[in-house]
């Protein structure tokens, strides 16, 4: 038991029984304050009092970082002079100096700590943060692009060294802001506030590391994919929609199935063919397609059914279309962006790193599972970007509330397969939807959206895309 007494207290008996003013802390950290207090990483002061809005200094925070990591069971510091300001027989002396030789603190500057200081809200994220080197010693600096720290009102106020850090904390779930729309970063950090953070760091820290060292795996992946060579590989799509019952004559399901084969040279050419499948509907002439396309010079080649699903090529010049190397790119793009998923998912999931045979190699397979109950965040974050611009803001509020109101949770789990060679060799995605009951949501009939996909057969060498002579001579 560490924690946090107004006379600054260590090490005195854990209060089991309860902290006396359990109360008065707010709803999101009462569950947490409450964890850590019958753990004994947390109690009150003598009298069994946590003061949760009381703010912490920086020598409390930094000792609480310590023994939850159990530092200063194993670690014993050479040098306890290195702040002038927390001399040898200050208590927090052993904590800072454990703390400042693990690379977590470097202190305010050289040699001043700032013991008695107010701990900011910017600084108790970082130095949790800094807590990872020493989890992951692979991680030697952190993506800014995790998030956009513009959602936050006051985001100018974050200084430059914290930036990364609360972006790291938002996106793993570790921290969400003051509020929906401020990060409060030079706000002195308050009990519950660290309480909380502590509990989410010990919960989270182990799935953390995993997830790092995945995402390391995968960052990999996507460099030898777009290394110049090709990529090629098969697959298949289904989505099935179950309808609720009605008194329409609506079926209780629908199903849509895609094969695809993909075969691509970068940076601009490829070769697709989709068939698709439509069951479920009460008539439905194109039940079955198929659509076939070659990018070859610039040109792109299409053969398509007409509406007597006979089928033939078209050309369209590159005058009539978009620019293809601006599509190319947005292909690369959005295979980059993979492992930056909205952290409204990101944080819900859970990551599982195993030792696996993949193409004939002792390569890895990466599974992320989660489930979303609070989808609101998550559709604010990716509604609006993916709708066309010609909608108003009206018309986009309007689908963010429909959608909001009709889904009741949605549930993930993505498996890649990945060779020893840095390179994926088969993945699956698994989405389900579920919708509230008709009686919550009127004229919604929805009541399930399952979405399953497969990719593998997955080849990356010798690639080559070959107009076929029925395509040359297409109108």
């Amino acid at each position: 038991a560490i924690f946090l007494s107004s006379t600054c207290v260590v090490n005195q008996p854990a209060q089991a029984a309860g902290l006396k003013d359990l109360n008065q802390c707010a709803d999101y950290a009462k569950p947490s304050v409450e964890r850590l207090s019958q753990s004994g990483i947390v109690n009150g002061n003598e009298n069994g009092y946590f003061y949760p809005k009381q703010v912490i200094t920086r020598a409390q925070m930094i000792t609480l970082i310590v023994k939850s990591l159990g530092l200063d069971e194993n670690i014993s510091p050479e040098n306890t002079d290195t702040f002038k300001d927390v001399p040898q027989n200050h208590w927090a002396n052993k904590y800072v100096e454990i703390a400042y030789q693990s690379g977590i603190t470097s202190g305010i500057a050289p040699d001043q700590f700032g013991v008695n200081q107010t701990c900011t809200r910017e600084q108790m994220t970082t130095l949790f943060v800094n807590t990872f080197k020493l989890l992951d010693d692979k991680l030697t600096e952190i993506p800014s692009q995790l998030i956009d720290l513009n959602r936050f009102t006051d985001e100018a106020q974050i200084s430059d060294w914290a930036r990364d850090p609360l972006a790291f904390a938002v996106y793993m779930g570790l921290i969400s802001g003051t509020s929906a729309s401020t990060m409060g970063p030079k706000m002195g950090a308050e009990r519950e506030q660290v309480a909380v953070l502590t509990d989410r760091f010990i919960d989270k820290k182990d799935n953390i590391v995993m997830d790092l060292q995945a995402q390391r795996i995968l960052g990999k992946t996507i460099q030898e994919q777009f290394n110049g060579q090709g990529i090629s590989n098969t697959g298949e799509i289904e989505i099935k929609v179950a309808l609720q019952q009605t008194d329409s004559d609506l079926p209780s399901e629908v199903s849509f199935k895609a094969h695809l084969t993909n075969d691509m040279v970068w940076p601009a050419a490829f070769h697709q063919t989709v068939g698709t499948e439509i069951t479920g509907l009460p008539s439905n002439d194109y039940s079955q397609l198929n659509v076939e396309q070659y990018l070859v010079d610039g040109i792109l080649y299409q053969k398509l059914p007409d509406e007597n699903n006979h089928a033939s090529w078209v050309r369209t010049s590159p005058t009539d279309m978009p620019d293809i190397s601006k599509l190319m790119q947005n292909v690369k793009d959005a295979q980059t962006s993979q492992l930056l998923l909205p952290d409204e998912i990101h944080k819900s999931g859970q990551v599982k790193l195993e030792d696996a045979v993949v193409n004939e190699t002792n390569g890895h397979k990466i599974t992320y599972t989660g489930q979303l109950t609070d989808i609101s965040g998550l559709f604010n974050q990716i509604l609006p970007a993916s709708l066309p611009a010609t909608l108003d803001s009206s018309q986009v509020q309007y689908l963010l509330d429909t959608v909001q109101q009709s889904v009741k949770s949605i549930s993930f789990s993505e498996v890649f397969f990945v060779g020893a060679d840095n390179l994926i060799y088969g993945n699956q995605l698994n989405i389900n939807i579920n919708c509230k009951d008709e009686t919550d949501v009127e004229d919604i009939p929805v009541k399930s959206i399952i979405i399953t996909s497969r990719m593998d057969n997955y080849k990356y060498h010798d690639i080559s895309i070959v107009l076929p002579p029925e395509a040359k001579v297409a109108p």
